[in-house]
């Protein structure tokens, strides 16, 4: 940048760039970052948990006494378009991470928090990947300034500085510096110093420079982004930056070298990526100065700042998009990129962001781990064992979908209750956390049928991370136990209101009870160690062979209990189990693990039924409006006679 034409340096620093500034040369087909899976469990143990619990809003249906009803949310009016290139786009997010959680109309239209859109980018990231298509997700800028969440520090704190750690873990391919990361100067340092390092190049400010001491004294200029990509990130002329920002307008970046060099050759397409209006603002200047070189190559720009909803095309090649404002909008933009024969097409679309858009599916009704028995039509274990696992994995294992099958789990594997409403990404990891592949072995029925009798014989041990979340389990659950089992005071207040559920604590201290609200305890009911569910026809005969399906968290138990069997066995098992099997005889059942079961069977509700399903069947719906309530389930219980 020609600092002469910007007036003269302030004393003492040298300029650098805030982020990257000429953007990232691609060469080849695709070369920026593919979408980072392993965000998955390291954000969701701890942003997205932490944000999206704050945030969890009820959707519809009977809610707590406090919490009126949320008005009913508009599902999406038809699917999404994709092509050979997809983009997720937003804009002017503003601190707005928990989404709008009023109930007044439109609010909840935006009601999704930034879990819910990160759960929403992961499973397009899937379904991207299922279809080999390019899927981009990309921010215009302005994270904070209008939110307490992003704002709301003593004098001394940096704005954005702790929500930028959030961001920082969304699965971005690439963002560009917006006007309210300028106007403050040590909210741009930090911006610099802490938030575009973690972006390795691809937080773009093509055209703002921030003022810095370099360790030698000079004074350098140094884009505060980053470099070498066909995408661009560029800032409107903006004025009223910070004392020792500056920023370049758009007519002096295009005659810049750097940025010559950086269009000289020809990507599959231009990414210009900046916090302007895509109408009635200075993109046609960068657009002329790369159509100058490039008069064919698709230019895909996505901009911001006007808080708007908008879209242009400046000519049949290109499109550019502007998703709103306050975490109400998630853009999505496509297109089939040119090739033989084939010219190009182009689709948009404003998604409202709320959890119609980032969601499984609807739980009609609670479910409970442990605070009903098992089993019960409201009982966590048996939706997982009598309806999840029947149905998801004969469908993840089509080969072998028509063979008879005893399905086995332990009722550890399963750590929280299901509640009724939104039923998303965080929550498969609430509810099913342990990442456990499904084996078989195939047995002879007169063995396979006895095996969860015997697993329950050997008594099953606790599934935790580690000895310590074994020994909390156990004390939590006595605790818990002594309370429903030694209860005996009043189920109602002194006004004669019933109790509300919660702890009734006993403790060793003096100064009568220590809670400061008073409850009655919450019912706590023990499950067997082991639960399976069986599909074999009554005819079957003990040398039917059978699918013997398990977690391989207990392989070993279940060797242990075969070989006994077969040892203890009243008849000639030797046709069909001519030897004790091992656990190298283990055969992998489909390519689920048991933290997804209930997310895929949630989508597989949810694509297979036009309506909410009853209470009684299969768990997760479509929509909370019981006039739309159908009298039978949608889904057929894969393997059931």
């Amino acid at each position: 940048m020609d600092m002469e034409k910007r007036g003269p340096l302030p004393e003492v620093e040298s300029q650098i760039p805030v982020g990257k500034p000429e953007g990232v040369k691609v060469f080849g087909r695709f070369s920026l970052p593919k979408h980072h899976v392993w965000m998955c469990r390291g954000f969701a143990a701890a942003a997205l948990v932490y944000w999206y619990i704050l945030s969890r809003a009820p959707t519809c249906g009977p809610q707590a006494a406090l919490s009126p009803p949320i008005p009913l949310i508009a599902p999406p009016s038809r699917p999404l378009e994709w092509g050979d290139v997809n983009f997720i786009h937003t804009t002017d997010t503003h601190g707005w991470l928990l989404g709008h959680q009023k109930v007044s109309e439109p609010e909840p239209n935006a009601s999704g928090t930034l879990g819910d859109l990160y759960s929403f980018i992961h499973h397009m990231k899937e379904l991207a990947a299922a279809r080999g298509a390019d899927l981009l997700v990309v921010d215009s800028g302005d994270m904070h300034d209008g939110n307490g969440l992003s704002d709301g520090f003593p004098e001394g704190g940096v704005d954005g500085h702790e929500t930028n750690k959030i961001f920082a873990r969304m699965p971005y391919d690439a963002l560009a510096i917006g006007n309210h990361e300028l106007y403050k100067y040590p909210i741009t340092l930090d911006v610099y110093k802490n938030f575009a390092p973690k972006w390795k190049g691809r937080y773009l400010t093509s055209n703002v420079n921030i003022t810095m001491v370099s360790p030698s004294g000079q004074v350098t200029n140094v884009p505060v982004g980053g470099r070498k990509v066909t995408a661009l990130g560029v800032l409107f002329n903006f004025v009223n930056y910070a004392r020792n920002t500056t920023v370049q307008e758009p007519e002096l970046l295009v005659a810049e070298k750097w940025f010559q060099d950086v269009i000289e050759e020809e990507p599959d397409f231009f990414l210009l990526l900046g916090h302007m209006a895509v109408y009635e603002d200075n993109w046609p200047v960068v657009f002329a100065a790369i159509r100058e070189r490039h008069p064919q190559t698709p230019i895909f720009i996505f901009g911001g700042h006007t808080h708007i909803r908008d879209c242009v095309m400046l000519d049949d090649r290109s499109m550019a998009l502007e998703s709103g404002r306050y975490m109400e909008t998630v853009g999505w933009m496509s297109a089939t990129l040119p090739s033989k024969g084939r010219d190009m097409k182009f689709s948009r679309r404003y998604l409202d962001n709320n959890r119609v858009t980032s969601i499984f599916g609807v739980v009609p009704q609670d479910y409970y781990l442990d605070r009903v028995p098992y089993p019960s039509e409201n009982s966590v274990v048996s939706l997982f064992i009598e309806k999840v696992l029947p149905a998801v994995l004969p469908a993840s294992n089509p080969e072998r979908a028509g063979i008879p099958s005893i399905i086995l789990a332990n009722a550890g594997s399963q750590r929280f209750d299901v509640f009724k409403g939104p039923f998303t990404r965080n929550d498969e990891f609430i509810v099913s956390p342990f990442k456990n592949s499904f084996l078989y072995f195939n047995l002879p029925y007169g063995i396979a049928k006895h095996v969860l009798r015997r697993l329950n014989e050997f008594g099953a041990y606790s599934q935790s991370v580690t000895d310590d979340d074994a020994f909390v389990a156990s004390r939590y659950n006595a605790w818990r136990k002594r309370q429903y089992e030694s209860f005996s005071g009043s189920l109602v207040d002194t006004e004669g209101k019933p109790l509300t559920l919660g702890y009734v604590t006993t403790d060793q201290c003096p100064g009568g009870p220590g809670d400061d609200t008073p409850h009655r305890p919450i019912p706590i009911f023990d499950a067997p160690g082991y639960v399976g569910h069986s599909n074999v026809i009554p005819s079957a005969t003990k040398q039917t062979m059978v699918d013997v399906i398990f977690l391989n968290f207990f392989l070993a138990d279940i060797v242990k209990a075969a070989n006994e069997l077969r040892a203890e066995a009243h008849w000639d098992v030797s046709s069909w189990m001519p030897r004790n099997i091992t656990v190298e005889d283990a055969a992998v059942y489909g390519d689920l693990e048991s933290n997804q079961v209930f997310g895929k069977y949630a989508s597989a509700v949810r694509r297979n039924a036009s309506a909410t399903l009853t209470r009684g069947n299969p768990l997760l719906a479509t929509s909370c409006d019981p006039r739309t309530r159908p009298t039978k389930p949608k889904i057929a219980q894969a393997g059931t006679q």
